[in-house]
């Protein structure tokens, strides 16, 4: 019953082939156990066949009867797919095959019978070999042949990339060798393929890649254009001779260093000049997840993305357009990578370049802590903390490195913010500040930290401050802060306290030591130190004395309750004004309807 199952099937696939008139067999997913001269005799004509999937169970399709039959000499497509039972095949069916693709099968017979003009590369797990010839002249021409290696032997590799080097009618234009455990590359591979446009070594076991000096003639014809070598363990590389190179992958590698002298001289020249990233870019270098030591010895390369960072506000890296080599095609876009990091010194540890750069620029880091705010990093922003608690500092520091988001000045002799008031708060550089540490400092006054914008954390505490002005209230304390702190400070509480009690009723949520916020309230440093300051004087001198500000009566603080200030007397000024004006202008009127005449005020001597 078997039998007749299989043979009623392959009767079927014959007339279909025969009546239909299909150029095509796909034997996919078939319980077929063999193809022989009688059930193949009838596909004459075939010009595409597929045996795939590891539900077929064709186990052989014999030498001797596929030798006498022509019927399969058409054949200009094969695709040999997960057939697990599949072991040998006569090689004579594929003399026309433009395209075979023999991925994950047990078939690793060499065709040695194939001619010279074709040349088969075959491995038990993935190789693809595509021929391009001439159609329409049908002349034999020297062609270029790609080569993709996906998880092979590596003596396989080699010996069929020989194989083409003794071909005088192909030259290789595309090679890929991907995930097959690659140690090494022989020198003799790219000495001789000059013509290389294309060279994917990504996810092998290559440490080094590094040639000796190529022949002048080597370095004239070279045309490798597009090279990756990402997902090693490279620590070396020279890429020097090859003078054509126009995209270069170093990515997740080993690499500490990286000189001029190994790149190209064009490509180093070109990449220099690189401002302005977009779609015009031809240059791709992508160094990205290496454990660069961020010495002299790299500062070209710092330098150079440094510069494209500051243009672009991140580091971007071009994909390749494959297409303008004959290569996958795929779309042209810009896309965000990480910018590369520093792995030594240990201070500069995850910095990227840019900000390693700017740290190594100011002053101040080498005063003051400079790190890396590793919960930012996870997401994507290189944001930097810059601590200079109880540095002996004076005043507030005019220069900050790129990126600042934290600054700490705690515990300092700083008595005023007037560094800030000259434009320095506007600066780039403190765009990104949003959390100023100021406690238990010597403030007098906040004037210049209404320049800065993006606060969201401000601590103020332990100062001697006697009160925050309304502007202060106005510009920093808005709706974007979230925490601040402002106890501890010797506020005089009178009628100028007012508002600011008005303030912390509305928003005693972020105040986050309230209880601490009083009348004359010092710390004990300060007690014992500026006990002659006539600000502190003043302060003591208060009969609200230690009492909590946010909960003395407004009427108290105040008692005239008319309490009146600038603003409030010119809008008086004005209401008067209005007044007189309007009472002056209905006597006039009184004065023209009884007498007939103009006012003297409006008399004209003509």
């Amino acid at each position: 019953m078997i039998h007749l199952t299989i043979l009623f099937q392959t009767i079927v696939i014959i007339i279909i082939c025969v009546v239909g008139g299909k150029e095509s067999l796909n034997l996919t997913e078939d319980l077929i156990k063999s193809l022989d001269q009688k059930s193949i005799t009838s596909l004459n004509g075939t010009d595409w066949l597929c045996l795939s999937s590891s539900h077929s169970d064709v186990k052989l399709v014999r030498p001797n009867e596929i030798a006498q039959c022509l019927c399969l000499m058409n054949l200009q497509c094969t695709k040999l797919v997960n057939d697990e039972n599949l072991s040998k095949i006569e090689p004579k069916i594929w003399l026309r095959c433009h395209n075979i693709q023999h991925e994950a099968n047990v078939l690793k017979e060499i065709f040695e019978a194939i001619p010279n003009r074709w040349i088969s590369l075959f491995d038990q797990d993935a190789i693809k070999c595509f021929e391009n010839r001439d159609e329409d002249s049908g002349e034999q021409r020297e062609t270029k042949l790609r080569l993709d290696f996906v998880r092979s032997n590596q003596t396989i590799i080699l010996k069929y990339i020989e194989q083409i080097d003794r071909s005088f009618s192909y030259h290789l234009d595309s090679l890929s060798i991907v995930e097959s455990n690659l140690e090494t590359i022989p020198f003799w591979l790219m000495n001789r393929f000059h013509q290389l446009t294309y060279l994917n070594l990504t996810s092998n076991q290559l440490r080094d890649f590094n040639f000796p000096p190529i022949d002048i003639n080597f370095r004239e014809s070279s045309q490798l254009a597009i090279v990756d070598l990402s997902h090693n363990h490279i620590e070396n590389v020279n890429l020097h001779s090859f003078r054509s190179l126009l995209s270069i992958d170093l990515s997740n590698n080993s690499l500490t260093t990286l000189s001029k002298e190994s790149l190209p001289e064009k490509f180093v020249e070109q990449f220099e000049k690189i401002k302005k990233i977009d779609h015009r870019n031809i240059l791709d270098l992508n160094i990205g997840n290496n454990p660069w030591n961020c010495d002299e010895k790299i500062d070209w390369l710092i330098n150079s993305i440094t510069d494209i960072v500051e243009i672009n506000g991140n580091s971007y890296f071009h994909e390749p357009d494959d297409n303008r080599f004959g290569h996958s095609q795929r779309k042209l876009e810009l896309f965000q990578t990480n910018e590369p990091e520093c792995n030594l010194p240990l201070r500069g540890k995850y910095f990227p370049f840019s900000v390693w750069k700017s740290i190594k620029e100011t002053l101040l880091c080498e005063q003051c802590d400079c790190s890396l705010m590793r919960q930012y990093a996870r997401i994507g922003f290189r944001y930097v903390t810059v601590n200079c608690s109880n540095r002996n500092l004076f005043s507030v520091p005019t220069k900050l490195p790129k990126n600042t988001k934290i600054l700490d000045l705690s515990n300092n002799q700083i008595r005023n913010l007037s560094a800030l008031s000259k434009s320095h708060g506007q600066s780039p550089k403190w765009r990104h500040v949003s959390q100023i540490i100021l406690s238990n400092n010597s403030l007098e006054a906040l004037d210049g930290l209404d320049f800065i914008r993006s606060i969201v954390y401000l601590d103020i505490s332990g100062n001697l401050l006697t009160e925050i002005p309304y502007y202060i209230i106005n510009k920093v304390l808005s709706d974007k802060i979230d925490k601040f702190r402002m106890g501890l400070n010797p506020y005089v509480c009178d009628c100028n306290t007012v508002k600011m009690q008005k303030w912390m009723q509305n928003n005693y949520r972020i105040i986050l030591d309230i209880k601490h916020v009083r009348c004359g309230n010092l710390r004990d440093e300060l007690s014992q130190n500026e006990s002659h300051n006539p600000i502190v004087v003043q302060a003591q001198q208060s009969e609200f004395l230690g009492r909590e500000i946010l909960h003395i009566n407004a009427a108290h603080l105040c008692p005239s309750g008319d309490h009146l200030d600038a603003l409030d007397i010119l809008n008086i000024v004005l209401l008067i004004s209005i007044v007189l004006l309007l009472l002056k202008v209905l006597y006039d009127f009184c004065w023209q309807k009884r007498t007939g005449k103009l006012p003297k005020f409006f008399k004209l001597n003509i």
